[in-house]
């Protein structure tokens, strides 16, 4: 009954202590409240201009562009001691005559920030951009924002209602340069990457198969994603989707094909292809094989009309997943031969079903099954034409994952197909201020585009809902010079602000992050990652002080949420462990993340890993509905802490906890899988992973601290476990006496499921409250530290960490 009542008291403080403990807040690089005071005092601008304007006094009254110019120039020469307002800067220059008499004189220029305006109705470009005479496109609005950066001023661009099908390019600005792109007060806007297909009619039908031509619009004969009746469509494909159930099918297990036994990297065995009917060569295959974590493209090859297997290149498949041997059931992981699994596309033949279309790019022809079989009519059809909605380079691909030279890494580089590895180098994003002016977004719907923010310092997303923003049929992939480079919503900057945005509809990537200081707050990303690669997961990153509070992820095909600090250098050199980067922090607070891990396996709801996880805080959670494990400390991980958490519904695991120096204390876990465990707790050496490059201990967990836990166990009543290491008695009876173990009968009893998780789910409703700096690692003296070279063990870890 004691354990009864203790767990009732730990809910109750779960709902109610909210407060942190006080801290001194560490100096931060961020610009945000002076970006927030220059909106704020925009704003004060705009109003009085505007009243100005519609009262018929003073200037702005629609006089023209060369107003407006003449106020970014206009400048008065006073004495030194002239006073200046609250919204003027201030600037004094010296001269110095032939007869050494000196002279100060007070420049007051006017940097109070410009507003300009667009309509789509009734503005034209070769407007002033005034609120009577606005512009037309919010390109031609961004032109004339980055005049006024030259002159030292921040600007504001309103946007009324209407869709833009433009590509807004907004080039970096001037440090303490604040851009605003924002709808006017109760406006609905929407930019698109997607165009309207024009046809006056169809070349033919046969059965439910439209044929429209593209021949006068080419462009669009290469477009990724087609919508009909503002409804997405699905590439023809084999298995097929049921286009009922809209892009949502993409992440039931159903939409992929299992390989069959004999199965090996570079050759599928499947009897249902032989049922096709035609050669499957040059088609696309989708292959979420080998390694349970990744997905790639590669061509069809060697395949006959009738045959029951197919092959492709295997280039670095084997290297990459990390398997000594090529057989896909060797029986290396029993868990996972099931999910070696594949989907084919690129092949007109594959259109066999309603919602399926496919563009034939010589004869530039469209063929479409719309869902109920009727004709498409002029104007129902609408076709992905621009990758991006809104970035600060005409083509931004510079997120393309920077390549370590063969000479400084040749651990990585051994994974490179034609000797140029494209790894990732977390040291190549600097979180020193790019001297870039904020870019902010706010009130803005975005259909079908991206947005990438590179070099950019205070950027933000405030209010904007993207849908769409990209669909990948090849992936790009990280570890080769597969594909190019990927394309999603990329942020790489210093101080980003992300307020109640949302990201919806993506097969790969829903945002990634480089830099530091950026926080997400009262945000939503779901359906996201339907390939279920590792690579494309709702929110990825790599950046310090990142803070990612009151925000819903939810429904994606792998990991949820990866966030890790760069650290110091994982490179040939080092002898030994090194010392954690200082002033290192990531929290994760508040969040809901849930109904993942839909496509693929060995993931995690809430994730983080390796050196770079040194001083991540994962607090007040709710993570459940998983396909796998809901919360995990991966592989060599470092000094976590995880407390006031709620866990529940889990595929596998409730809380993986690899590595060493964690905390994890007052969780709440319940209902995971009854052959799995509620918290896997390894004590044994870091097991040994072909394709790792850090640095593993001789004994896991020697300083973690694991208490103060509620497990609500099933039939099994599993609780703590090693996991697979073998068992330490006398630690794990210490641990287990630390937390509390309550029956899944007793639970129901006092409430049902249902009515624990309405208690706590209010969290994500309350205020949050001041968030401080994480305090830095300690580390003991060094010790003998070598790494995993190669396919060898040379020294294992044996360093402590406190």
């Amino acid at each position: 009954m004691a354990r009864v009542n203790m767990l009732l008291v730990t809910i109750a403080l779960l709902v109610s202590c909210l407060v942190l403990p006080t801290h001194s807040l560490k100096k931060r690089t961020a610009r945000v409240p002076e970006i927030k005071a220059n909106y704020l005092e925009a704003w004060k601008e705009y109003n009085e201009m505007r009243r100005r304007e519609l009262d018929g006094s003073g200037s702005g009254s629609g006089s023209g562009e060369e107003e407006q110019d003449a106020r970014i120039a206009s400048s008065t020469t006073t004495s030194s001691s002239t006073s200046t307002s609250s919204s003027a800067s201030t600037a004094t220059t010296t001269t110095t005559s032939s007869s050494a008499t000196t002279a100060t004189t007070t420049t007051t220029r006017d940097l109070s920030p410009l507003f300009f305006h667009v309509s789509q109705e009734k503005g034209s470009d070769s407007y002033f951009g005034t609120e009577l005479y606005p512009f037309k496109t919010i390109s031609r609005c961004v032109k004339k924002m980055n005049k006024t950066v030259y002159e030292g001023r921040s600007s504001v661009c309103i946007v009324q209602e209407g869709v833009y099908n433009e590509h807004v390019v907004v080039p970096g600005g001037g440090p303490n340069i604040t851009r605003i792109i924002r709808a006017a007060p109760g406006h609905k806007v929407q930019i698109s990457g997607v165009d309207t297909l024009h046809f006056s009619s169809i070349l033919k039908k046969q059965g439910c198969v439209s044929t429209i031509s593209l021949q006068n619009q080419p462009e669009l004969a290469d477009a990724s994603q087609l919508f009909f009746n503002n409804e997405v469509m699905i590439p023809a494909r084999w298995p097929n989707l049921d286009i009922s159930k809209k892009f949502e099918a993409y992440f039931e297990r159903d939409s992929w094909e299992k390989v069959n036994t004999g199965s090996v990297i570079g050759k599928i065995y499947d009897d249902k292809i032989g049922g096709l009917g035609f050669s499957l060569n040059g088609a696309l295959a989708t292959l979420n094989i080998a390694h349970q974590f990744y997905t790639w493209t590669r061509p069809v090859e060697n395949h006959t009309a009738g045959g029951n297997s197919f092959e492709y290149f295997s280039g670095n498949l084997e290297g990459l997943a990390g398997y000594s041997g090529p057989n896909l059931h060797s029986g290396q992981i029993k868990r996972i031969e099931s999910q070696n699994q594949f989907f084919l596309s690129g092949k007109r033949e594959f259109l066999d079903s309603a919602g399926e279309w496919f563009v034939d790019q010589e004869k530039l022809e469209l063929y479409i099954w719309t869902p109920t079989c009727s004709t498409p009519t002029p104007g129902s059809i609408r076709m992905k034409a621009r990758d991006w909605a809104i970035s600060n380079t005409e083509n931004p691909f510079a997120h393309k994952p920077e390549c370590f030279d063969e000479e400084e890494d040749e651990e990585v580089s051994r994974f490179a197909v034609g000797g140029n590895c494209t790894h990732l180098n977390p040291n190549k994003f600097s979180t020193k201020p790019t001297g870039e002016g904020a870019v902010i977004l706010q009130d803005i719907d975005i259909f079908g585009a991206a947005v990438s923010m590179e070099q950019c310092d205070g950027c933000g997303l405030w209010n904007v809902n993207i849908k769409y923003p990209s669909y990948m049929r090849e992936i790009p992939e990280e570890r080769t010079c597969i594909n190019g480079a990927e394309i999603g919503n990329y942020v790489n900057g210093i101080g980003g602000m992300f307020i109640n945005m949302s990201i919806m509809y993506t097969n790969n990537i829903g945002i990634k992050f480089f830099g530091s200081n950026h926080t997400i707050d009262m945000s939503e990303i779901g359906w996201v990652g339907s390939l279920g690669s590792l690579d494309f997961i709702p929110i990825k990153a790599q950046a310090n002080h990142f803070k990612l509070l009151r925000t819903e992820v939810h429904h994606f095909g792998n990991a949820g949420i990866n966030i890790r600090n760069p650290n110091i250098a994982r490179t040939k050199s080092h002898k030994y462990c090194p010392m954690p980067a200082e002033m290192r922090s990531v929290l994760v607070a508040y969040c809901d993340i849930h109904h993942g891990g839909l496509v693929s396996e060995d993931n995690a709801g809430l994730y983080t890993g390796g050196w770079e996880s040194a001083e991540t805080v994962w607090h007040h959670n709710t993570i459940h509905d998983h396909g796998d494990i809901c919360a995990r400390f991966d592989d060599q991980a470092r000094n976590v802490t995880a407390y006031n958490n709620i866990i529940y519904n889990c595929g596998r695991h409730g809380f993986m906890v690899k590595g060493d120096g964690h905390h994890v204390h007052n969780n709440i876990i319940f209902n995971t899988s009854e052959e799995a465990l509620d918290l896997a707790l390894p004590l044994c050496t870091d097991p040994y992973k072909a394709d790792k490059n850090q640095y593993p201990l001789t004994v896991q967990n020697k300083h973690s601290l694991v208490y103060d836990n509620t497990f609500v166990s099933g039939a099994s009543g599993i609780g703590i476990s090693p996991g697979w290491c073998d068992e330490q008695p006398g630690v794990l009876s210490q641990t287990r006496a630390a937390n509390s173990f309550v029956s899944l009968d007793v639970i129901q009893s006092l409430a049902s499921t249902s009515e624990i998780t309405a208690s706590v789910g209010a969290i994500t409703d309350l205020p949050f409250p001041e968030v401080v700096t994480l305090p830095t690692a300690t580390i003991a003296p060094k010790t003998t530290c070598h790494r995993v070279r190669g396919h060898r063990v040379v020294t294992r870890c044996n360093q402590d960490i406190l």
